[in-house]
């Protein structure tokens, strides 16, 4: 792995040997191929970017993941949460 600080560019190397030719995956991620059509590396431009979004948008995502597993909980009554039950309860006020 190289990062080139001046450029904002991360190299991956993924395998060795030379590419021979490169596939852009989006705007600012391209993939080197070897001869064979294998996957030897990886190059993001604007890597800080690049990567800050991504942190940010697997947090944002497992949070929100997080949030509608609580939401789909079935809600817990008064009686499940008092282990002596309703009669007890009225019980105590006699």
């Amino acid at each position: 792995m190289s990062y080139f600080e001046e450029a904002d560019v991360l190299h991956l190397n993924l395998a060795d040997g030379p590419d021979v030719s490169s596939v852009e995956l989006s705007p600012n991620v391209t993939a080197e191929l070897n001869a064979d059509g294998g996957l030897v590396g990886l190059e993001i431009l604007n890597a800080s970017d690049f990567l800050r979004d991504l942190v940010l948008d697997s947090a944002q995502a497992n949070s929100c993941s997080w949030q509608s597993e609580r939401i789909s909980e079935p809600p817990r009554s008064l009686e499940a949460t008092n282990r002596r039950g309703p009669a007890s309860a009225a019980g105590r006020r006699a």
